[in-house]
């Protein structure tokens, strides 16, 4: 403000002719100084009032979002915002019993002490893998999915600091500042025990078809029929498996709205994958103990497993 008025006082008794250009010159506030305060003056204005422009476009597209926003909305976990707590809840309480000890992509038979037989589902030869030899709690829907609509995630948050005062955000970050964040990564329905080798190779990758005819040096199928694609980050589950898969994705996005988790393409795709792919009774019983657990419903099975 400063600098506005002195130069508006500088241009106002130039004109009037109270002073001498020469004398300005000498003093260094001559035409040439003036004219670059100008140009300097004018960049700022244009900077503000591109400034306030996207402030405008920012307010509309919020008044656009709450109108967009379902008339129905369900309850979603608030029961529980620990990630630790919910392994322990999904180990001991949903799969408890030897018979439905079963891994999510492989079908792969497991102990109580979390010991994997590689041989029942077809990946004998990842024996010599530590790490297939681990039972992982796993998201079907990633994290990664619905953590990135938050800010902590994308940018991080004055909180989230270590003690070397370094900064960090992603998942610690939102998991650190964001009660909706942890109350989604705790969410049972979302949860599944996967071989850990497989989980890794899944990755964050989205689910999709791919092309068996396209045979490429960064594809590889593993023996349990599922499918990764390294170059284009995608997944294909095996046929058994794909309409729990769709059912769960749908679940997160039914419950969890305005986090862009299903993209219209794929909505498609996981009708077609629900459609394929009934519901079974193994589902339905995993329903039924989260619903206990958890406290809430999941609007997608209890019309298919309550019927």
């Amino acid at each position: 403000m400063k600098f506005t008025a002195f130069l508006l006082l500088v241009l106002s008794l130039s004109s009037w002719g109270n002073i001498d250009t020469q004398n300005l010159e000498k003093t260094n506030l001559g035409q040439n100084n003036i004219e670059k305060a100008l140009i300097i003056y004018n960049e700022k204005q244009k900077v503000e009032e591109e400034k306030v422009k996207e402030e405008k476009k920012e307010e509309v597209r919020q008044k656009e979002t709450i109108k967009s926003k379902p008339k129905v909305v369900y309850k979603w976990n608030t029961s529980n915002e620990s990630f630790s707590k919910a392994k322990r809840l999904l180990y001991a309480e949903v799969y408890w019993t030897p018979e439905v000890k079963k891994t999510i992509y492989c079908g792969c038979s497991y102990t109580d002490l979390h010991n994997i037989d590689l041989k029942s589902c077809g990946l004998s030869e990842l024996e010599k893998i530590k790490r297939a030899n681990r039972i992982e709690a796993e998201h079907v829907v990633p994290a990664h999915a619905f953590g990135w609509s938050f800010k902590s995630w994308r940018e991080g948050d004055p909180k989230c600091v270590t003690s070397k005062w370094t900064s960090f955000k992603w998942r610690n970050c939102a998991r650190k500042v964001n009660k909706d964040f942890r109350l989604m990564e705790a969410d049972l329905y979302n949860l599944y025990p996967a071989v850990w080798e497989v989980n890794g190779r899944r990755s964050n990758f989205s689910m999709a078809m791919i092309p068996w005819e396209d045979h490429r040096v960064w594809k590889y199928k593993v023996s349990c029929d599922i499918e990764v694609d390294t170059k284009i980050r995608k997944i294909e589950p095996k046929e058994d498996v794909r309409g729990d898969i769709a059912r769960t994705y749908m679940y997160m996005d039914l419950v969890y709205p305005w986090h862009d988790i299903i993209s219209e393409k794929n909505k498609k795709l996981y009708e077609a994958w629900a459609k394929l792919d009934p519901v079974s009774k193994e589902e339905c019983r995993r329903y039924r103990i989260i619903k206990e657990i958890q406290g809430n419903e999941n609007p997608i099975l209890k019309e298919l497993c309550e019927k």
